[in-house]
């Protein structure tokens, strides 16, 4: 039987060198990575990460360097290897692992930041009515707690009326299988003021087409529903001003046209009373000229003057 041994040759001293220069090399380069990233967050790692780096040696220098007789049987630089892989695994593990709860940790504020802090409401509602979800920003715009709303069917919170409008919105909705938007409906604030809103709903399916639940963004329209009646008044007003001014319009044009209608009467009556009288009389005198002249000429003028006084 051949029986293996180990014998030191010129050349152990530097392969020993450089194998444990590169086990320091990489440790470095380990380091300066986990600081980069900034995978390592306790003091816990830290201590897990200096022990790891320190197992090879403690388990190498023994067997490399110590002439034990049980190191013969047993290669513990394996063994020191096998531990600082496992420790070192452990030290990723749990840095990833603090990356990605911290990752999410962060997400879940900044969503809830948002929801708390939109301007409208999300929601979710089951098929029977219910809501499941409500966002925090609920309280702003109902008056009511998310989750006191939560289990509650929508319909305690919307205005009779307009119950059967909505429900026919869900409906088609469904048919269709895709967002909707542009159903507005009155509900009723914590206050008791009556409040008008406005939502976009998509549904989701179930494989038969069935609706499982209801996810909607809800937005406040009072203020302008509110312009919208403002703006309405001001309209029937102002159409009310301008047939006014009509009616005004043509009582003055109606006037305006009797006054001229009498005006013209009056300087009729006048030509009539006085122009045709002075007429009369010149032409009266006229013919006495005629009768008087002397010369042909002078009787022919004043003939012709006759004449034209009685064509007028």
């Amino acid at each position: 039987f051949f029986v293996l041994t180990k014998e030191r040759g010129p050349l152990y001293a530097l392969v020993f060198a450089h194998v444990f220069g590169l086990i320091i090399l990489a440790n470095v380069l380990f380091f300066w990575r986990v600081i980069r990233h900034r995978f390592l967050l306790t003091w816990e790692q830290v201590s897990l990460t200096g022990i790891a780096v320190l197992v090879p040696f403690v388990f190498g220098v023994p067997y490399y360097w110590l002439d034990l007789p049980w190191l013969k049987a047993v290669n513990t630089v394996h063994i020191g290897f096998f531990l600082t892989a496992l420790m070192f695994s452990i030290i990723v593990l749990q840095g990833r692992l603090k990356t990605i709860i911290r990752s999410l940790d962060e997400s879940a504020m900044r969503n809830q930041f948002m929801l708390s802090h939109a301007n409208a409401i999300f929601y979710t509602i089951t098929a029977q009515g219910r809501f499941s979800y409500i966002s925090p920003s609920c309280q702003s715009f109902l008056g009511h707690c998310s989750h006191d709303m939560v289990g509650h069917d929508y319909r305690e919170v919307m205005i009779a009326d307009d119950v059967d409008r909505f429900n026919a919105f869900l409906t088609c909705v469904v048919k269709r299988g895709s967002i909707g938007s542009g159903v507005e409906y009155r509900v009723r604030h914590k206050d008791g003021s009556i409040r008008w809103h406005t939502s976009s709903i998509k549904p989701v399916l179930d494989k038969q087409g069935n609706p499982v639940t209801f996810v909607g963004i809800a937005h406040d329209i009072t203020f302008v529903k509110k312009a919208q009646d403002e703006l309405r008044a001001v309209n029937h007003q102002l159409g009310q001003l301008i047939a006014r001014r009509e009616s005004e319009l043509r009582e003055a044009v109606a006037e305006a046209l009797h006054a001229s209608e009498s005006e013209t009467r009056r300087i009729g009556r006048e030509i009539h009373d006085t122009l045709c009288q002075e007429l009369v009389g010149v032409l009266r005198m006229t013919e006495g000229v005629v009768k008087h002249c002397d010369t042909l000429e002078t009787k022919r003028s004043a003939q012709k003057s006759v004449e034209q006084i009685g064509q007028i």
